[in-house]
């Protein structure tokens, strides 16, 4: 499934930091964090590439959040649900 938190970080625009988990290629399809492959060494590395790189860590959190408000905006998903119930 696709992990609630990546939601509410994309929401906040912050960028994932993530382990192993990255459904369907979210993460790296939209530039929005790094994926380290069940590698430790590479999760430490990431960790220091993304709170030393500034305008890297904006960048990728931006990119989450246009995801997010394409995707999720609660007024859109609201009108989609309201149709579907018309329907019914």
């Amino acid at each position: 499934g696709f992990p609630n938190i990546f939601l509410q970080a994309a929401r906040a625009r912050t960028p994932i930091l993530s382990l192993a988990v990255d459904p369907d290629g979210f993460i790296a399809k939209h530039q929005g964090g790094i994926v380290c492959g069940d590698n430790y060494e590479k999760l430490k590395t990431g960790l220091a590439i993304l709170l030393g790189q500034d305008d890297l860590r904006a960048r990728a959190g931006e990119n989450l959040y246009r995801y997010f408000r394409a995707e999720h905006d609660l007024a859109k998903n609201i009108s989609q649900w309201e149709e579907l119930l018309r329907k019914l």
